[in-house]
């Protein structure tokens, strides 16, 4: 009698375990910072913050992400020729370095260098993370494998952004401290515990041949439509994280949420009777946690449709949650509209990649699919860009304050470009007579700045009425190539 087989967790090995404990950490340190960047960015320098325009945070948040996204097509194949270890420490230093600067300057060009600095140390992470787990993994236990390893970016998305919200109360450069030293214990773990894998892989590409892919993709313009397409739902997507903070700061009573649970602790009932503010972050990590319960239920249902059908309703839905925030800025309307928003994101993502496998040529399908991560990046660009320039206009409280001074009290625009965010509004506080909430209701109902979740919402909308166009058009035939 043959001894049984080990099971599939066992049969995953060290190096496998250790990839997925620096993923945890390497996204706990980039959405624990990352989460609450914007508010960082914008915030008073007499509150901590630097004080930035929201042209300034928008074009940030938008152009490093995006090259964040891009790097690793020649990322990856700078990996296979210096090896992964190497990379990762290099990596590494590049990343500690870079979270260190962000902690120390106070301008706006040298952020932008140090985040971007971030961006590359992540950007030569990141595809070698997910070789690592390709190459440890085998048919057996490869599903299970990527199940973890996603698992563990969820864990690290959730709960980065709930520490790094406790640190920033006492001091934001501890935000950055804690980003540093969860990749520095990644940097030990690589230095101490990781192993090259065994690669089976073809002949290295040369960074000609990466030059030579693109183009081949490129050429296909049906396939880089449906990438622009698709770009449309990260560009909605990608407010939750960096436009939703700002209005949960500016726009809404956060501080019920304490109130709600006064009854179960001590420290809630404090802050309630305080009127403290939730943490904006705490309460955008709704998405993560639900996609934490969720994933698996949501997963389970849409199995059975197509893909295309699959993102459109996804995209759809997620469309409905954030155009839902324009609703109304009471706390239950905005946790609902995260939860709804949740659901599609949890429906159309997972969708996306497998419909590109579907419409790729057959002889090109691991190529194409090597360029899935374009909408994300584009999503990003469009998606700071946009939150720059429509909460400026729509949302600014600054703005809005101001402009509430003008037009109910008269005052000269002249008085008021000297003074800051904080400054303005206790200037509002003292001419109504009324608290901070009161006179925040009083400047939200005057202009409504939640209008401007209906304009992300309708882009969401378009993304997805668009992409079941193009799949009316041009999905067939795809598929129908791809079966020759």
């Amino acid at each position: 009698m043959s001894d049984p087989k080990p099971s599939v967790i066992k049969s995953l090995p060290r190096t496998f375990w250790i990839a997925n404990t620096m993923e945890l950490f390497e996204r706990w340190a980039w959405y624990g910072m990352y989460a609450i960047f914007a508010i960082y960015l914008t915030d008073p320098v007499s509150q901590g913050g630097l004080g930035f325009s929201d042209a300034q945070r928008g074009s940030i948040t938008g152009i490093i992400p995006f090259v964040l996204y891009l790097l690793p097509i020649f990322t990856g194949a700078l990996s296979d020729h210096f090896g992964y270890k190497r990379t990762l420490i290099s990596a590494y230093c590049i990343l500690i370095g870079g979270y260190f600067l962000m902690g120390h300057v106070t301008t706006y060009y040298p952020m932008f260098f140090a985040f971007l600095m971030v961006a590359v140390g992540a950007a030569m992470f990141k595809p070698v993370l997910s070789a690592t787990i390709s190459h440890t993994t085998n048919e057996g236990n490869a599903s299970i494998g990527f199940g973890i390893f996603y698992a563990m970016v969820n864990i690290g998305g959730f709960v980065g952004p709930w520490l790094g919200g406790v640190l920033r109360k006492i001091s934001w450069d501890y935000v950055f401290y804690m980003s540093m030293g969860a990749i520095t214990l990644n940097l030990l773990l690589v230095c101490f515990f990781y192993k090259e894998p065994t690669k089976q892989d073809g002949p290295k590409k040369s960074i000609l041949t990466v030059f030579k892919e693109i183009g081949l993709v490129f050429s296909d313009l049906k396939f880089v439509l449906f990438l622009v397409l698709l770009s449309g739902f990260w560009t909605a997507f990608n407010q939750i994280f960096i436009t939703l903070p700002l209005t949960l700061r500016d726009w809404v009573d956060t501080s019920v949420i304490w109130c709600w649970f006064s009854g179960f602790s001590s420290s809630a009932k404090a802050a309630c009777d305080a009127g403290e503010m939730f943490n904006p972050e705490w309460i955008v990590n709704i998405d993560a946690g639900a996609i934490i319960l969720l994933q698996i239920l949501v997963s389970t249902v849409v199995m059975r449709f197509k893909p295309i059908s699959t993102i459109v309703a996804g995209i759809l839905i997620s469309a409905i949650g954030i155009g839902s925030l324009a609703l109304g800025h009471s706390m239950p309307l905005i946790i609902a509209g995260i939860v709804i928003f949740a659901i599609g994101e949890m429906t159309a993502s997972p969708k996306s990649t497998e419909y590109i496998g579907s419409i790729a040529p057959e002889d090109r399908k691991a190529l194409y699919m090597g360029y899935s991560f374009i909408p994300v990046a584009l999503g990003n660009l469009f998606a700071g860009l946009l939150s720059g320039s429509i909460y400026g206009a729509m949302g600014n409280k600054k703005l809005l304050a101001g402009r509430f001074l003008q037009e109910k009290f008269q005052m000269a625009a002249e008085s008021l470009k000297d003074l800051d965010q904080e400054q303005i509004w206790n200037l509002v506080m003292q001419k109504t007579g009324a608290s901070s909430l009161d006179a925040m209701n009083q400047v939200y109902e005057a202009y409504n700045p939640g209008n401007m979740w209906y304009i992300f919402g309708a882009i969401g909308v378009f993304a997805a009425l668009a992409l079941f166009l193009y799949n009316l058009k041009f999905g067939k035939t795809s598929e129908q190539q791809a079966q020759a």
